[in-house]
């Protein structure tokens, strides 16, 4: 999850090639609003749609903290996301369902 993570980072800050950013719709809305520097798509299957990296990169972008998210170099970003457990919901219910299915 730390590497979609960096993905984000470096999508919102214009580090990457274009055919990756392309991938991910930023919000140019006037209001100021917590969790609004990517649009989280909208999708028609939860197979497909939800585990997507359109989907899952916006999503895990909004549960950053302000501070990690306002990190002003790449370098910086990386020490500070070092330091957090990045595991979302689907990743926790991917988890689970493996973990049924083995024991």
């Amino acid at each position: 999850m730390q590497s979609l993570a960096l993905l984000m980072y470096k999508v919102k800050h214009h580090l990457c090639p274009k055919y990756i950013s392309d991938l991910f719709s930023l919000n140019s809305s006037g209001y100021a609003l917590r969790n609004a520097d990517f649009i989280v798509p909208r999708f028609n299957t939860v197979n497909f749609g939800k585990h997507s990296i359109r989907y899952l990169g916006p999503v895990l972008w909004s549960k950053l903290s302000m501070d990690v998210r306002g990190s002003n170099t790449l370098q910086v970003f990386k020490n500070r996301i070092r330091r957090i457990d990045l595991k979302t919901e689907s990743a926790r219910r991917w988890s689970n369902k493996w973990t049924k299915i083995l024991y």
